[in-house]
Formats: C-alpha cells, sequence, structure tokens
C-alpha cells in the first residue's frame, strides 16, 4: 500500500506540475483580454460645456396674489448653453415658458410660446425688439399687455447694456395697453 500512495502521490505531482506548465506557456494576451476593461486615453482632453445663467421674468399668483400691480414680474434662473447673443437666448427662455416646478410655485405667463423674434437689436442702451404677431394673442384682459411687456423689458434690463427696451409686434410698438 505504500507503494500506491507514492504512485499516486507522484500521479498527482505531475498532474499538477503539467497544469501549470500549459497555463504559464498560454500567452498572457489570450488570458488578459476577457478581463480586461479598455480605458480612456488618458492623454485626450475633456472639454467642459460652457453654460452662462439668466434671468427670465413671470407674475406670480403667490408672491403677488390679486396682480395689484401689472407690471410686477418676478426673476427665475435658467442655465442655458453659452452664446454671445445671450440677451436674445434669455428671451427665447421666456418664449419656451415655465416649468412645472415654476407653475406650482404660482409663476404664470401671458407669453404664447408659437411667437418668434423676428430681430432684437441693442444701441446706446436701446433695445429694440421685434416679435411675431403671437404676441398679441394671449393679449386678453386689463392686465395682460402689461404683464407681457414687462416680462420682456425685465428679461432685458438685467443686461448692462441695456437701459431702455421697445417691444414691437410686426414694426408696431402700440400693442400693450397702458
Amino acid at each position: 500500500m505504500n507503494t500506491k500512495l507514492k504512485w499516486g502521490s507522484t500521479i498527482l505531482i505531475i498532474a499538477i506540475l503539467v497544469a501549470t506548465v500549459l497555463i504559464l506557456r498560454t500567452p498572457k494576451t489570450e488570458i488578459s483580454q476577457d478581463i480586461l476593461v479598455p480605458q480612456p486615453e488618458t492623454n485626450v482632453p475633456i472639454e467642459e460645456a460652457k453654460t452662462t445663467t439668466v434671468s427670465i421674468y413671470f407674475p406670480n399668483s403667490i408672491k403677488d396674489p390679486g396682480f395689484m400691480d401689472c407690471r410686477v414680474v418676478h426673476a427665475v434662473t435658467r442655465t442655458i448653453p453659452y452664446t454671445e447673443g445671450v440677451a436674445t437666448a434669455a428671451i427665447t427662455e421666456l418664449i419656451k415658458g415655465l416649468t412645472a416646478d415654476e407653475i406650482k410655485n404660482g409663476y404664470v405667463t401671458q407669453i404664447d410660446p408659437n411667437v418668434r423674434i423676428q430681430s432684437l437689436s441693442i444701441k446706446d442702451g436701446v433695445a429694440s425688439i421685434d416679435m411675431s404677431k403671437e404676441l398679441g394673442s394671449k393679449n386678453l384682459g386689463l392686465c395682460a399687455g402689461q404683464f407681457i411687456k414687462a416680462q420682456i423689458e425685465q428679461t432685458l434690463l438685467q443686461f448692462p447694456t441695456v437701459k431702455r427696451v421697445i417691444v414691437l409686434i410686426n414694426g408696431d410698438k402700440e400693442f400693450v395697453q397702458p
């Protein structure tokens, strides 16, 4: 029995050695292909997206219950992609309207989301913005026109180059009720 045990041990040792030799002779790329996760190149720069923050203005039924002054609007902040035409981008955000959270917090708007900016120029401190006819489509009731004008004016007056705002619809500035 002692001889059988020696032969069994010897065969086991030989099997382990053969297995080890086979594993060691297998090319490393074959073993590592399944376990390596491709890594991004470290020399490729990751560019951060540039953004800017603008304020846009809306009436608010909670902050101004009953809307006692039709010219009072309140700022909400939006982060937008950086642009040199930040005034146009701010008005574009205003036209987009309210988020669900803003509505929940009492903000309202009189500006139709179908409005288009026909032109916007700033010269000698005066911003002149000409909007499409849809700007007047919600102009219902006593305060609507004044709210629209206040929303646009305050959104543009946040910029240091703007001291006064002229709002036009298809070239007509008489759309707003006094």
